[in-house]
């Protein structure tokens, strides 16, 4: 039985999407062009660095704490303008209503997520919220999704996972692989 759902906050609220897009911008606006094929290959590396590529590509050097900055909180405006997804926060308010606890995972600091989760009114709904300052290997990775489990005093095989993970790892968690409407079958 079901007893934890543990969300990925990158696939509960499409913030890749949301980044690559505010990174195109920033990009644009400085004369350089931001490709997918290099989002899609490093942007989930914890080293990669996109304004190195604007510095290669335009022959300027920037700010790089400026351009991060701009890029936090064009971020976060559009997440928040998105509201989160409907049918996930219908999944989660479905959830509770069973006694199935919720964590939240993020690549994030743990500040940001949570004044974000607040803003939605979601902050009271998590019941373990693991952010980038809890951990030094950045996700996708299954001991972070295995630390949650912990932190919810549960076995990971009690809980489901809706995120991505590397294949080559091994758990005991059952994975539902956004985009899916196979979380609805575990509550």
């Amino acid at each position: 039985m079901v007893k934890a759902i543990i969300f990925d906050f990158n696939e509960l609220i499409s913030v890749r999407n949301h980044e690559y897009q505010v990174l195109q911008e920033i990009f644009q606006e400085n004369d350089g062009s931001f490709p997918l094929s290099l989002w899609n290959s490093q942007g989930l590396n914890p080293n990669f660095n996109p304004f190195v590529q604007l510095e290669e590509q335009t022959k300027t050097k920037y700010n790089h704490a400026v351009l991060n900055k701009i890029k936090t909180q064009r971020l976060f405006k559009r997440i928040t303008d998105e509201k989160g997804k409907t049918e996930m926060v219908e999944v989660i308010n479905k959830a509770i209503q069973k006694g199935i606890k919720i964590g939240l995972v993020s690549r994030f600091e743990f500040k940001w997520v949570a004044f974000y989760l607040k803003s939605l009114g979601f902050m009271e709904k998590i019941d373990c919220l693991l952010a980038a300052d809890d951990f030094k290997k950045i996700h996708p990775n299954v001991i972070i999704y295995e630390e949650a489990a912990k932190r919810l005093k549960l076995k990971p095989e009690e809980c489901v996972v809706y995120g991505r993970v590397p294949a080559n790892d091994l758990t005991k968690l059952n994975f539902v692989t956004p985009p899916s409407n196979e979380l609805t079958n575990f509550i």
